[in-house]
């Protein structure tokens, strides 16, 4: 902004040298000019740093293309709520390039404390991150999201100081509904995120229950040190990526550790011990019972925590079959965070789990309003809708995943489950096969592709696929030795490998079930899946 400010000011000095004389005009008009064009120099320093102007007048430079929803445009979609809200990436403005996580974590605290508020449609963390860096204006990001109003900002950290920028802006109007900024002790950083949620729902004109308010101001000071584990270890958890996944749990657990007083790491941790059993490998009944106690811990810290509700009613159900108490503690995790993405994800997981499709459906219809942008919800929508009956409406947001997100394993996986009750043998094939392409040739989709092969009549194939299974690292799972023996006609190995993996408390055979992969007109199915339904498939509760 200072070099743009002295090549300006030096044109405009040379041409009042030139033109003033000659135009007649006396000596001190002149003299006026420059003083006033030197003058302005600091000016425009002091600006430039206090508002993080730039010469092309934005606070941020985004340089990358804007992601794409997976799910279908609606048709005649209405007119935003004035109340729905995305907040965008803070922009890291401390000198030190490594501090980026230090200004994340300042975006995601913020949209959490919003999340809380009822009155609010607030786009979750996955769609909102997903704009870091792009140069999409924010008009557009407010199309894209299906939101009214844009909060973006900055994040200068120097020393023990923390300067914040934030603003309200009303995308159709690029007007301004909100500004502030803090300037602030490093370990003030805390109430700032308060203070920014707080006014931010209040020029949004949002009601406030006396529980929402008390929790938008409900601010305890944390040591940096212990903070900063917290925040790394969230964003590897949220990752959904194995590795990370597993180090996330462990700077969470070491957060824990240092400051067992911290609802959110305890909370952030049960959502990890939670995921570590889907993607990461964890033994699942030690990562289920590791998800129930921690979720307890973060209730008694905070009991209105949405992560730590869904992630113990997801647990209860895995670990005790206990859909009654699955299902209230997903309703509290739905009552506690109306705009947390995870609570109705999981609600929707526990309905499907338990072939309530429709009701599922809806539940992970508002998951995706929540986070457009991400294939995983979409996915698990169309699952949804598929298996309630609406097979077109799910395979138009599959052909869209996929098309969107082509290496995302998760959409061949669960349009197999689909593609699986339409008896679509050879097309179940295929899908897997991709999915195993795309996860290392992991043993679980290649024993379900040997499976579409062998019901499609290519048995031979399906026999070939089996034995290379019963070589992989991961063959030992229960999950993985029933399919490949379905997969080569041993229906009675295949119920022996079924009901030990349901005693190992494994996911898949609550997946197996929304696929159909066994018949359960036979009474022996019917017998091996007892323990974990007792006769209640399909019935509310």
């Amino acid at each position: 902004m200072v070099v743009a400010y002295l090549v300006v000011g030096t044109g405009v000095g040379g041409a009042a040298e030139v033109f003033l004389p000659n135009l007649g005009a006396p000596d001190w008009a002149l003299a006026t000019v420059l003083a006033v064009i030197v003058l302005g120099l600091p000016i425009a320093a002091v600006m430039s740093w206090v508002y993080d102007l730039t010469p092309d007048s934005g606070p941020a430079v985004r340089d990358v293309a804007a992601p794409a929803s997976p799910l279908p445009p609606a048709e005649a979609a209405e007119p935003p709520s004035p109340k729905s809200i995305v907040v965008l990436p803070f922009a890291n403005l401390s000198p030190d390039p490594g501090n980026e996580h230090f200004s994340d974590g300042m975006t995601e605290d913020i949209l959490t404390y919003l999340a809380r508020v009822e009155d609010l449609h607030v786009i979750s963390r996955t769609s909102a991150m997903a704009y870091k860096g792009s140069t999409s204006t924010l008009r557009e990001i407010a199309g894209e999201l299906g939101v009214a109003t844009v909060v973006e900002g900055s994040v200068r950290r120097a020393g023990d100081r923390v300067r914040v920028t934030a603003q309200l802006i009303d995308a159709a109007t690029d007007r301004h509904l909100w500004a502030e900024q803090y300037d602030r002790a490093l370990d003030d950083i805390f109430a700032v995120q308060s203070e920014v949620a707080e006014e931010i729902a209040s020029a949004l004109h949002a009601r406030l229950s006396p529980q929402e308010l008390s929790g938008l101001r409900d601010v305890r000071g944390v040591d940096m040190e212990t903070y900063e584990l917290y925040v790394k270890g969230r964003q590897a958890v949220w990752s959904i990526q194995p590795q990370e996944i597993m180090r996330g749990v462990s700077l969470l657990e070491t957060a824990v550790e240092r400051d067992p007083e911290l609802a959110g790491a305890h909370a952030t941790l049960a959502f990890g011990y939670l995921i570590s059993a889907y993607w990461a490998g964890a033994e699942p009944r030690n990562a289920w019972e590791r998800t129930i106690s921690t979720a307890q811990s973060a209730l008694a810290l905070d009991p209105r925590n949405p992560t730590a509700w869904g992630a113990l009613g997801a647990a209860q159900g895995h670990r005790d079959f206990d859909w009654d108490g699955s299902a209230a503690s997903m309703a509290k995790a739905t009552e506690y965070g109306p705009n947390d993405r995870d609570a109705h994800f999981f609600r929707g997981v526990n309905l499907l789990t338990k072939g309530l499709f429709a009701a599922a459906a809806e539940a992970y219809e508002r998951a995706a309003e929540l986070d457009p942008l991400d294939p995983l919800m979409a996915s698990h929508l169309a699952t949804a809708l598929w298996c309630s009956g609406n097979q077109d409406a799910g395979e138009k947001i599959f052909v869209r995943v996929i098309e969107e997100f082509p290496n995302f394993a998760d959409a061949h996986g669960l349009r197999a489950l689909g593609l699986s009750r339409d008896e679509r043998w050879e097309e179940f094939a295929a899908a897997n096969r991709r999915g195993a392409e795309l996860t290392g040739m992991h043993p679980i989709y290649r024993a379900r592709e040997a499976l579409g092969l062998r019901r499609a009549g290519r048995a031979d194939e399906a026999r070939a696929i089996v034995e290379e299974v019963q070589q992989a690292d991961l063959s030992t799972l229960s999950n993985v030795r029933a399919v490949a023996a379905l997969a080569v006609g041993d229906d009675v190995l295949a119920l022996e490998e079924l009901a030990v993996a349901i005693e190992e408390r494994q996911p898949m055979p609550l997946w197996m079930r929304v696929g159909r992969f066994f018949d359960e007109s036979d009474p022996r199915v019917r017998e091996c899946f007892a323990p974990m339904w007792q006769g209640r498939w399909g019935e509310d509760g």
